[in-house]
């Protein structure tokens, strides 16, 4: 199951996370379990940014002039 489920996941990626893949030659061997894959993507798109980042960037929105909210 665990393949079926990369087999799956690689038909659904888009663009950066495609690349990701295509250049990543780890990830396209007969063994790369479900949990491998997952890692390599976490661990490429992961969010850098603290929980207080997007506070306070939260908090100092503000919204243009003629901006719909």
């Amino acid at each position: 199951m665990a393949r079926s489920c990369v087999q799956i996941a690689v038909l659904k990626l888009t663009d950066p996370a495609k690349s990701l893949y295509n250049a990543c030659q780890e990830l396209h061997t007969e063994d790369t379990t479900w949990q491998k894959f997952k890692a390599v993507f976490r661990q490429r798109f992961r969010d850098v940014h603290t929980d207080q980042y997007h506070y306070v960037k939260l908090e100092t929105a503000r919204q243009d002039r003629n901006e719909d909210p």
